[in-house]
């Protein structure tokens, strides 16, 4: 009897990892509360980091509108977190995922569903917002003309804006 491979092996690993993650997400409030007692304006760097990842983007968003700091250091930390974040998701989609994300990338046709030249800014607005950077670094990782430091830069920016507009207005 032949062994069935599994086409999307490292994908499937990652949603499990997020049906995970969401079970453990309530408890992500008191861990953020903890560093914030304990480490003060530099849990912004960790809130910041899980700003990026979908399982935890709403809660850390909560988390950062609630910071009573200065708004404006408050967005530079948690935007250096976030772009820490996104390059690291960066890394794994390019390297790890690269023949997967391409093999998804041709069976759903996104080629044709977003022009080259537009998929740097739709990955700007969706990595600065509370939306999931993965689907953001996927644009990203896909392109071959984008360095790392241009990758970073852009995620700080974004996020920055984003975070600002969170910590300003909630």
């Amino acid at each position: 009897m032949k062994k069935q491979k599994v086409k999307y092996t490292n994908l499937t690993i990652i949603l499990v990892l997020f049906i995970f993650a969401l079970y453990f997400a309530p408890f992500l409030d008191l861990f953020v509360n903890f560093l914030s007692d304990k480490f003060g304006l530099n849990a912004a760097i960790a809130v910041g980091y899980l700003y990026s990842f979908s399982f935890t983007s709403g809660a850390a968003s909560v988390m950062l509108s609630n910071m009573d700091t200065n708004p404006i250091l408050t967005a530079l930390l948690a935007a250096t977190g976030s772009a820490l974040a996104d390059l690291t998701i960066y890394n794994i989609f390019r390297n790890k995922l690269r023949a997967e994300v391409e093999s998804l990338f041709k069976f759903i046709r996104i080629d044709r569903l977003l022009n080259k030249k537009a998929r740097p800014l739709i990955a700007f607005i969706i990595i600065g917002s509370p939306l999931p950077d993965e689907l953001g670094m996927m644009l990203l990782s896909h392109s071959k003309k984008m360095s790392k430091l241009r990758i970073f830069c852009m995620c700080f920016l974004a996020n920055f804006l984003f975070i600002l507009f969170i910590v300003q207005m909630l």
